[in-house]
């Protein structure tokens, strides 16, 4: 008997004591939960000021990406600190921050600001200005504007204020697909280019200008997405700007992503020319280059030598048509020199070698029927082979 008591006196105490150790840990959870709320609290009181961002899409190196963040540290803070700590996401999920430069370069020399990042996030340890309109701000943030207009003392405040300018060269935020799934054909000029680049700041953002600069020669498609905030782009040339007057401002939420998506491919003069164009051109020509070739009775030609026409004009064509396009496009590979194939070569094989000289042959032998289906049956797989390529 003495013995069982002992046994239930010692599941009595660990029952206990395991009931003590849940509690401290429902208490430390509870702690931490509230360390938590208070530093979206003291986020709160920070703001990315007068905030432009510059995004660089159209350099040669397509593969980098260069991002201009310049933004005025400001602080709501009535108690001044020496430093604050501001950080963004800059990229995708995909995508590296290969470098940084602040500009100017004494910010970071003289130790007055200090950066440091990881594959997306930015962290910045920054003096603040400090400014009583973030209260009015974070009070719009509860009616959801997103558009608002400072009155001119805000920008005498800030007018001193120390500008932080941070250059980016990011990896992998755009995603080339110029070749086939196997990696044997080279897509041009149907090839295209992706973007996508998440800006998501971890304070409240006074966005003065969102500007994104695209490739003069490829036609381009950009918007902005956000669960939070309705933000239009203006399209002027190559270059896409926010759609709002030049002294409103664009309020955006800590922790609210916004997200720069786009796709980016050649213009339709060189998508379509240089493939179901060249089709057409290869047929007018044989057509053209088969009735000259037969009304030449005038001239002493053989017959063999006749239908040799066609084929040399052909061949003259490829010349000049591949070679014009390949000193345009340095950085193409083509089958002539070992690489892999281009969209464009084949259509030009086939235009050149197949379509030329046989509408030539059949105009020469007055083989209408037969040219007219031969005709039909080359338009209709080309316009088909065109809506299946990318």
């Amino acid at each position: 008997l003495r013995y069982n008591f002992n046994i239930k006196r010692f599941l009595l105490i660990f029952v206990f004591t395991l009931i003590f150790i849940l509690s401290i840990s429902l208490i430390a959870l509870g702690a931490n939960k509230n360390t938590a709320v208070k530093q979206v609290t003291n986020d709160s009181k920070l703001s990315f000021g007068n905030l432009s961002l510059n995004i660089e899409a159209n350099n040669t190196n397509l593969d980098i990406t260069k991002a201009v963040l310049e933004f005025i540290p400001l602080s709501s803070k009535t108690k001044s600190e020496e430093k604050s700590d501001f950080s963004v996401k800059l990229g995708n999920n995909k995508s590296r921050i290969e470098k940084i430069t602040a500009i100017p370069k004494e910010l970071i020399d003289k130790n007055i600001i200090e950066i440091n990042h990881g594959k997306q996030f930015i962290k910045i340890k920054t003096p603040t200005t400090t400014i009583p309109y973030l209260k009015l701000v974070d009070a719009l943030k509860l009616e959801q504007v997103a558009e608002f207009e400072f009155p001119d003392s805000y920008y005498s405040a800030i007018e001193d204020a120390q500008t932080i300018i941070l250059e980016h060269e990011i990896r992998k935020v755009s995603e080339i697909k110029n070749k086939n799934s196997k990696g044997w054909l080279h897509l041009y000029p149907l090839d295209k280019m992706l973007l996508e680049f998440s800006f998501n700041p971890q304070q409240m953002v006074i966005a003065s200008d969102i500007e994104i600069n695209t490739p003069s020669y490829l036609d381009s498609n950009i918007n902005i997405n956000s669960s939070e905030i309705n933000i239009d782009l203006i399209k002027d040339g190559d270059t896409y700007t926010l759609k709002k007057s030049a002294t409103q401002s664009i309020f955006i939420p800590a922790r609210k992503n916004l997200t720069v998506k786009g796709e980016l491919k050649r213009y339709w003069t060189e998508r379509d020319l240089l493939t179901v164009g060249q089709v057409i051109i290869a047929i007018v020509l044989g057509i053209v280059s088969g009735i000259f070739a037969r009304n030449s009775n005038n001239v002493n030609l053989s017959l063999l030598f006749k239908e040799l026409i066609p084929i040399g004009g052909g061949a003259l064509g490829l010349y000049v048509l591949h070679n014009n396009v390949m000193s345009k496009h340095s950085d193409l590979p083509s089958i002539l020199s070992g690489g892999i194939p281009t969209i464009f070569e084949l259509f030009t094989f086939g235009s050149v070698l197949l379509i030329f000289p046989s509408v030539a042959f059949l105009a020469l032998r007055k083989e209408w029927e037969g040219l007219v289906i031969f005709i039909v049956i080359i338009l209709v797989a080309t316009v088909g082979i065109r809506f299946v390529l990318p």
